[in-house]
């Protein structure tokens, strides 16, 4: 008796899986790559066996099972320093949309929570998770991405976690899904009253850093300093003197090093601005200037003078160049040069105070959102309550028909009328509603087509500033071909919805004016038709 069972010409298998013919039929798999394909056709063709069926009948749950899993409504389990709470989705919890509670205790006798985690599912707000730590005031929130046209810009776009604590000091910690903003923002942490710090990515001006501190001493907000227009409200904190502005930008390829800044810090209250350019290809140190914004316009001295010839101001600009090459500007390019800086001061100052109240407003709108937040509807529920309009829209449909085998559109529009012949002033009523119900309709799928076509527009715009910061980074080639498949793709579409929104133009006033004419040619609204001197209604006079 031969126990060898790699021998296939004693022993034979009888249930196989690949592990198995993988780990002890290598040499019938060499013999079959390096003879011939008949010896793989021959491996590959024998009579093995398949597993029985289990004789178990499938597992099945019906939906309506699924969702009312607990007997309850809510299933407890407790443990020695947790206690796990988890919800079916058709249990009205005391929050909207929770799941799921796990809350963690600091002793066993399950007093004092240090940790509680909430779970969510289907809220309008796209709230998912939300963790709480009581002991140290702070909240984390998670939020899973939506989709936002133009006309929700003034809601958190691209919200993907807010970080409450409230300290002292109050900190606000935002982070945003990359690409999900057209400014390129993905993460700003704000404490309140002190500083903002934002971090960006893919930006056309390479920035991707910008910080803002404020002086928060009240000796300096109540004085009358010469940064006084230079003041902030940092979150709901009142407004506060800028202390520093400070910037930050990535390697900009189509610039030397000399004349690429990767820092520009703006110190208001000294009123100097210090540039720091990037460091060339071989160089170890890096250029750095400092231009004050007080020096003025200098004939043939380098100071400034009073009326009686002292001086009341020494420049205090300065600059290191690592480049021996560098030529340095003349006076009139240094005056044009320190003019362009105090108009990016200024245009920075603007761009800050619109930040700061449109993160105030997105803030406001998210807390009315998740105080307002409702359950929204599965593709089952839709799928489940389309069904069942389309079944009762059918049987009303089939009860309303006229002789001839139309739907009567004017059975709405009469229902609150008793049966028999109109008066004049029921008959003008329901030619209204009806002409105002039929312009609504075509109102609402315009403004459909139109956001669609918004959203297209933004999807191009934003894969372009994608585009256009992955070429900076090196990868010029594939940006490229990205961006022109990616191009065609998003032109196709918006040529559609520009055709499809000029079609329904046309068609909505055909419709309009055959629903003028049906309507003055009815026979229910033939009172309308007998008032002397009058025009049909909705029909222009020539």
């Amino acid at each position: 008796m031969i126990w060898d069972l790699a021998r296939e010409d004693c022993w034979e298998y009888v249930l196989i899986d690949e592990e198995q013919l993988g780990e002890k039929d290598e040499y019938h798999r060499a013999v079959a790559t390096a003879e011939a394909k008949e010896s793989a056709d021959k491996l590959d063709s024998r009579d093995i066996l398949d597993a029985p069926v289990s004789w178990c009948d499938p597992i099945r749950i019906d939906r309506a099972t699924f969702i009312n899993r607990f007997p309850k409504g809510f299933k407890t389990i407790q443990y020695k320093k947790a206690l796990l709470e988890r919800f079916s989705l058709s249990y009205q919890s005391s929050e909207v949309g929770m799941v799921g509670r796990l809350t963690l205790f600091s002793t066993e006798d399950c007093i004092t929570p240090i940790f509680i985690q909430r779970t969510y599912k289907h809220r309008s707000d796209k709230l998912w998770r939300r963790d709480e730590y009581p002991l140290e005031s702070k909240l984390h929130e998670m939020f899973l991405p939506r989709e936002t046209s133009s006309l929700d810009m003034d809601r958190a776009t691209g919200l993907k976690d807010l970080i409450s604590e409230a300290g002292p000091p109050a900190k606000l910690t935002y982070h945003f899904f990359p690409g999900s903003r057209a400014d390129g923002l993905v993460l700003r942490e704000e404490i309140v009253g002190q500083k903002v710090i934002e971090h960006y990515q893919g930006r056309d001006d390479f920035r991707t850093y910008r910080s803002i501190a404020v002086d928060s001493s009240t000796q300096s907000s109540q004085a009358s300093h010469h940064n006084k227009a230079f003041v902030i409200p940092l979150g709901k904190a009142p407004e506060l003197p800028i202390r520093k502005i400070s910037e930050k930008f990535a390697r900009d390829t189509s610039k030397s090093a000399e004349m690429d800044i990767r820092k520009r810090v703006h110190l208001i209250a000294e009123s100097t601005i210090r540039l720091s350019y990037h460091f060339g290809p071989q160089n170890v140190d890096f250029s750095e200037m400092v231009v004050d914004k007080l020096d003025r316009d200098r004939a043939e001295t380098d100071q400034v003078d009073d009326l009686e010839g002292k001086n009341m101001h020494k420049s205090r600009s300065s600059q290191v160049r690592v480049d021996e090459d560098y030529k340095h500007p003349g006076r009139a390019e240094m005056k044009e040069f320190l003019t362009e800086l105090r108009d990016i001061e200024k245009a920075t100052y603007i761009d800050i105070r619109k930040r700061e109240a449109d993160m105030l407003l997105q803030l406001n709108k998210l807390n009315e959102d998740k105080a307002q937040a409702k359950c929204e509807k599965t593709i089952y529920d839709i799928a489940a309550e389309q069904s069942e309009f389309n079944a009762r829209d059918d049987a009303l449909d089939n009860s309303k028909r006229t002789d001839s085998g139309k739907p009567d559109y004017l059975t709405p529009f009469l229902a609150g009328f008793n049966a028999g012949p109109l008066d004049e002033k029921q008959a003008s009523q329901v030619k209204e509603e009806c002409l105002n119900a039929l312009k609504e309709r075509l109102l609402e799928r315009a403004v459909i087509i139109e956001k669609h076509l918004e959203a297209e527009t933004q999807k191009l715009a934003q894969k372009q500033r994608n585009i256009i910061g992955r070429a900076a980074s090196g990868g010029q080639v594939e940006a490229e071909e990205a961006w022109h498949k990616f191009h065609e793709e998003a032109l196709f579409k918006i040529d559609i919805l520009k055709d499809r929104l000029a079609r329904h133009e046309e068609q909505a006033v055909t419709r309009y004016y055959a629903m003028v004419e049906q309507l003055n040619r009815d026979p229910r609204l033939a009172i309308l038709r007998k008032r002397p001197g009058t025009m049909p209604a909705g029909i222009p006079e020539s």
